[in-house]
């Protein structure tokens, strides 16, 4: 038992540390498909797509750093990796900028001109 607590703890630990470090800790928590991760009044989660939630007052979309709460705090939660795995997925606006950015520049430039009949590039 004490073994898996402490490999949940790191596991927790790592997916905090990742989920900082992408500027994602204060962004809605969102699983791998999609679907945002919602929670109501008395506890209970449910995954939600976007225009699901515009539909229903009952759950509230909950942030990565709040996800992170309600497993250490919660007892139904406490051994749920996929929570963290959710949470170290998380990125935040200037993530998702400096990605494109970085892509961007991978993709390099060319100049194509043409003179007479010859085309160079």
């Amino acid at each position: 038992m004490m073994r898996t607590a402490n490999f949940n703890r790191k596991q927790y630990d790592e997916a905090y540390e990742l989920v900082s470090k992408n500027g994602g800790i204060n962004e809605l928590a969102i699983n791998e498909k999609g679907y945002l991760i919602c929670v109501n009044d008395k506890g209970d989660f449910k995954y939600l797509k976007p225009e699901q939630l515009a539909q229903t007052s009952d759950y509230q979309p909950v942030t990565n750093s709040e996800l992170l709460r309600l497993r250490a705090y919660s007892p139904e939660l406490a051994g749920d990796n996929r929570i963290l795995g959710v949470v170290a997925n998380g990125i935040g606006i200037e993530g998702v900028t400096k990605y494109i950015q970085e892509f961007i520049n991978k993709l390099g430039t060319s100049e194509q001109s043409k003179q007479g009949y010859i085309s160079t590039q």
